[in-house]
């Protein structure tokens, strides 16, 4: 009888190795395990899977995804991004940080967490957004999915009525309670638009943001939101996407074209192509 030959594999970074082919229950990780030292020889080494199949001790993957932007960075074998929150239990591919825990448990339950322009108010912390709504806010009340809450209005301020206020819940998210960061996505069921002067507007497919708090959670001190752009048929609208304009004097500046029509420093502009596909700016 020929017997099967055990899979071994080793971290690339530190070079623990172990075997694969046994598993002990006691060494699936979880959100709530604290990581330890991958040279302790109490305990069975935890290997963890990145997306692009590349296999690490969770002690080192964790030690690089943690620094810097917290949670975020790359494979070191082929530098694909890779969050913290990827990583899958080498033998079992379970998620190390489970998705959509519990918020009752998070430090940060019961806060919400607001744009203000100017001053702080008690459980509402100052947050630097990217401008496209305004009033941006993280809901994370105990026992109930986190909200993103915006006012869309193109003038709205501080001051404006609560019925404007639309509250979407999460449909994926993660916390790593060690270093106060979250992540959170959601596609909305219907493109969100957001009014840009008088003849046109932004359309908005999908929203996703990483956030890190403070240590003792009364504010947002890193972090990022990024508001998807809907989708558009190049067949249909070519020039549409991303593009870099340059003046004849000052910084290049960046612009994002959607059915042919972008703002760019406050003024509207709509392309159209003639006959031979040349574009006319109006």
């Amino acid at each position: 009888m020929v017997e099967k030959e055990e899979e071994q594999v080793s971290c690339p970074v530190c070079w623990v190795s172990s075997d694969l082919s046994e598993h002990n229950e006691a060494t699936v990780a979880t959100a709530s395990d604290q990581s330890s030292s991958a040279e302790s020889s109490s305990q069975k080494v935890i290997f963890a899977k990145t997306p692009c199949n590349h296999v690490y001790c969770r002690t080192c993957i964790e030690r690089i995804l943690l620094p810097d932007v917290a949670t975020m960075g790359t494979c070191p074998m082929c530098r694909t991004a890779v969050s913290i929150f990827d990583l899958r239990h080498a033998t079992t591919e379970k998620a190390l940080y489970p998705s959509n825990s519990d918020v009752s448990s998070w430090p940060i339950a019961n806060n919400v967490y607001k744009q203000f322009s100017v001053g702080r108010r008690r459980g509402l912390q100052s947050f630097q957004t990217d401008g496209i709504f305004r009033n941006t806010s993280f809901c994370f009340n105990q026992g109930h999915i986190p909200k993103l809450q915006y006012i869309n209005k193109e003038d709205a301020g501080e001051a404006s009525d609560v019925d404007d206020l639309q509250s979407v819940d999460f449909q994926r998210y993660h916390f790593h309670p060690q270093s106060m960061t979250f992540h959170g996505k959601l596609d909305f069921a219907t493109p969100l638009s957001r009014p840009c002067g008088d003849s046109m507007c932004y359309s908005y497919s999908n929203f996703n943001c990483l956030l890190q708090f403070s240590s003792d959670g009364q504010y947002i001190r890193d972090g990022y939101i990024h508001w998807g752009y809907e989708p558009t048929t190049p067949d249909e609208y070519p020039l549409d996407g991303k593009w870099r304009v340059n003046w004849e004097s000052g910084e290049p500046i960046e612009i994002y074209v959607q059915k042919h029509c972008f703002n760019c420093v406050g003024i509207n502009y709509e392309i159209t192509l003639d006959d031979k596909h040349r574009p006319r700016f109006e």
